[in-house]
């Protein structure tokens, strides 16, 4: 019996060699299937140059771009800062609801796992604290400046939007 175990753990031990070198062997055929790559789709451009007539095409969208008016590059510019604000409008919106990113809860909850990333999404906490970036007072320096002015920092107002806040955060 002690033959036949010590015979199946180098047999599991060979199977795990194998497949650790085929593993490395897969690792380092990737790392330089990019130049094959690169250099297939110089020569098929190569092979191609005639059927595809690239030098009239690219003679045709040099003549195309040069005839551009500055109008044009106006429109463009301005389209591309308009979809910019949009986006960063409705990425602001929904920070203020959800307390994090749009965009950085989509590559962690769906592009995190295809890229090899953790599988389980990184949750938020229930309530945050914020970092005071408006320096409020809190706790016992509201205390000391009210008795150093006699008078209360905070309105009613502030006392409000403080506990909406709390409820947005925490809910």
């Amino acid at each position: 019996a002690d033959e036949n175990d010590s015979r199946s753990e180098e047999n599991v031990d060979e199977n795990e060699n194998m497949w650790t070198r085929i593993k490395l062997w897969l690792c380092w055929s990737w790392t330089y299937l990019w130049g094959v790559w690169f250099l297939l789709i110089v020569f098929l451009l190569w092979i191609l140059r005639t059927p595809l007539r690239l030098r009239e095409n690219i003679n045709y969208s040099a003549m195309v771009m040069s005839s551009l008016s500055p109008k044009f590059y106006v429109a463009l510019t301005g389209t591309s800062s308009l979809i910019s604000g949009v986006i960063l409008m409705f990425e602001w919106l929904y920070y203020r609801r959800y307390g994090q990113s749009f965009i950085e809860s989509i590559s962690v909850r769906y592009l995190s796992p295809i890229l090899g990333g953790s599988d389980t999404p990184t949750t938020t906490p229930d309530c945050k604290v914020w970092r005071n970036p408006m320096n409020l007072f809190r706790g016992a320096e509201y205390a000391r400046y009210r008795e150093a002015t006699r008078h209360s920092a905070l309105t009613v107002y502030d006392v409000d939007l403080t506990a909406q806040d709390h409820q947005t955060m925490c809910y």
